[in-house]
């Protein structure tokens, strides 16, 4: 890197900086966004390519560590000592990672983040959206950190493909929509896998399930029923199905299909298959439900499924109906009765022959336990139902409730 020359736009003499003079703590929002900016510029216009090309990532971060310090005191930026490391931490984000949403995408608390225009950021936190501070310069800098965020997949976001989908190594799935379909700015949904596991006693203690009910669900898992979780999102169906898969004998071979990469297998015979969407070329599509025959191939001793909400519940039914018992899967329904009909609709809708007599008899041959979850507030829920379909007819399904709370 070349030694990098003192800039005269936040020179106290020159009287353009945001206050005319030097920067003092605090910063305001604006002044910290236009002195990232500005450091960012300078550092980008007189770096040596060819130096940097052979650097290790350690090397490279010390190099423009140096040098921002260096334009710091060019600049006569007077800051604490604690506020001037943070603000070179974030300028190496910039530079390096992906700008504001570090100190976000570093949190293991957050969930998810939610991203509408350059000042509108929110993540989800325990289960609840809230507001934070975070804020881009303008669109076209939140349009850029996009890239880069797309770029590490071999994807891009432009005009000719304004909405598109990526998810990185660690499951961390990633929604953009740009213009011409979002008029007020690029909108952009980060989705994170879950951080460690709620245990049994934590479960237990918050209310979520009783002894009976864990007690209940352990037997079933390990005689080889097949349970369904549902739920609407946000009342902990992947939670409870984490909880249930740990029942599962260690010994025995599990295919996880999961778009999302949430669930912590313990089997050491896990095995791991995810959808995938388009490459660059828009080829090479994957879906949950082509995965299902390629799993079989595998001989697993049970399929485990999180978010069944198409073709794959067809694959998963004729993959019981084949003798896979004890498989797991989770479905987005209100209740149990709604369960059923949402089971029975996804089958027909992905371009089933079944007559629907024939279908329901199908359903009921698996002899699923049914796990209902709801909400309860803010990163709060509980199993509301358990219960065993009992039998169906030209009338819908009918169930026997084991437990209700």
């Amino acid at each position: 890197m070349s030694r990098l020359p003192p800039s005269n736009r936040f020179k106290p003499t020159s009287g353009n900086g945001p206050r005319g003079g030097p920067f003092l703590s605090p910063l305001t929002p604006d002044e910290r966004l236009r002195l990232l900016h500005e450091l960012h510029r300078v550092l980008v216009e007189n770096i040596d390519l060819s130096h940097i090309s052979n650097m290790t990532q350690g090397q490279l971060r010390q190099e423009i560590q140096q040098a921002i310090e260096q334009l710091l005191n060019n600049w006569n930026v007077s800051l604490p000592e604690a506020e001037r490391r943070l603000f070179i931490e974030e300028t190496l984000s910039e530079i390096l990672g992906f700008g504001p949403l570090e100190s976000l995408l570093n949190d293991p608390n957050i969930a998810g983040i939610w991203i509408q225009g350059a000042t509108s950021v929110f993540c989800r936190r325990r289960g609840a959206w809230e507001a934070t501070t975070v804020r881009f310069r303008d669109n076209n800098h939140l349009s850029q950190i996009i890239d880069r965020m797309f770029a590490r997949v071999g994807k891009r976001v432009d005009e000719t493909s304004p909405a598109v989908q990526a998810r990185w190594e660690d499951g961390t799935e990633i929604q953009a929509v740009i213009s011409p379909l979002t008029p007020d700015g690029p909108t952009v949904m980060i989705r994170r896998p879950l951080g460690p596991c709620y245990s049994l006693q934590t479960l237990h203690d918050q209310g979520t399930l009783t002894t009976e009910m864990l007690d209940f669900l352990s037997a079933a898992v390990r005689e080889r029923r097949n349970v369904v979780v549902s739920g609407l999102r946000g009342s902990g169906r992947t939670t409870v199905l984490n909880v249930l898969a740990g029942f599962i004998p260690a010994e025995q071979r599990v295919a996880v299909l999961e778009t999302c990469l949430e669930l912590r297998m313990m089997q050491p015979g896990a095995i791991r298959l995810n959808p995938r969407g388009p490459n660059i070329c828009g080829v090479g599509v994957v879906t949950l439900a082509d995965l299902i025959p390629i799993a079989l191939k595998l001989a697993p001793d049970r399929l485990i499924l999180d978010e069944c909400n198409g073709p794959e519940a067809r694959g998963l039914l004729d993959a019981i109906l084949a003798g896979y018992g004890g498989s797991l899967l989770t479905l987005a329904a209100s209740s149990p009765h709604a369960t059923w009909r949402r089971w029975e609709q996804l089958v027909l809708l992905s371009g089933s022959d079944f007559p629907r007599y024939a279908l329901r008899e199908a359903l009921l041959a698996t002899a699923p336990i049914l796990v209902q979850t709801v909400q309860r507030g803010p990163g709060e829920f509980r199993v509301s139902h358990i219960c065993e379909l009992t039998s169906a007819d030209q009338e819908g399904f009918h169930h026997r409730e084991v437990f209700r709370s």
